[in-house]
């Protein structure tokens, strides 16, 4: 079973850099309001977005959770109210 279950690879966080702006648009964020919900500066997630730095895989988990945990939230709200 060892090697099933794999939390993030290189084209996980390619993806994430890739749509990382759009993701963060939907929500209504600024690059300031991401950054400190996952414990990173601002510049870092200009960094991201733009290409020119990768993020660590930590942060992309960190970032997938909240993004995760929002969806979930969401779903659960219009399914209880409707």
């Amino acid at each position: 079973m060892e090697g099933r279950y794999r939390l993030c690879n290189d084209k996980d966080i390619e993806n994430l850099s890739r749509h990382l702006k759009t993701l963060r648009q939907v929500m209504k964020w600024t690059q300031d309001d991401l950054a400190k919900r996952v414990g990173v500066s601002r510049q870092t997630i200009t960094l991201i977005e733009s290409g020119k730095s990768a993020p660590s895989k930590t942060l992309v988990l960190a970032i997938l959770g909240i993004f995760i945990v929002l969806i979930a939230s969401r779903t659960t709200t219009r399914t209880s109210v409707g």
